[in-house]
């Protein structure tokens, strides 16, 4: 992607995250953030990339289906505020970087305490053995420290 196409994608972006944020007034709308645009070289395509926050596949199937719904409102903004010889046609993707991101951070973090736990159970067993050698070697001390009392008489 040329230095130009990434700059007007950018602007692409910046003008939906406006028009979503202060323009359109939709009950339906939640929780969204405009993730990335690709927009192609001759400007008539934009796949948009959205971050949709909703505890339910439902919600999320509603807000996408919103969006597209106010496809045609949000294009005639982003034509209106930008000034290219084309108006790229919008497409709503879903964007699933962030739950894929929180996923693997919830992996992570189990790994981590099972870690922790095998970590805890492998110092019990050390420490149980480290007993039995130093309870060893401590009598085995003793008998040297008792050999030493009898060789110094």
């Amino acid at each position: 992607m040329s230095i130009r196409v990434e700059r007007v994608a950018k602007k692409v972006k910046f003008l939906i995250a406006t028009a979503l944020q202060r323009e359109l007034k939709d009950p339906r709308m939640g929780f969204i953030t405009v993730v990335r645009c690709d927009l192609s070289a001759d400007y008539r395509h934009c796949r948009v990339h959205v971050s949709v926050l909703a505890d339910t596949e439902g919600e999320i199937s509603r807000v996408m289906h919103m969006l597209e719904s106010a496809r045609g409102f949000i294009q005639r903004y982003v034509a209106a505020n930008l000034s290219t010889r084309a108006t790229p046609h919008l497409e709503f993707v879903r964007d699933t970087g962030a739950e894929r991101s929180v996923d693997m951070s919830a992996l992570l973090d189990d790994l981590k305490a099972e870690r922790v736990e095998r970590g805890v159970e492998a110092e019990e067993g050390a420490e149980a053995e480290g007993d039995e050698a130093e309870g060893g070697e401590a009598e085995a001390g003793e008998d040297a420290s008792a050999e030493d009392a009898e060789s110094a008489s």
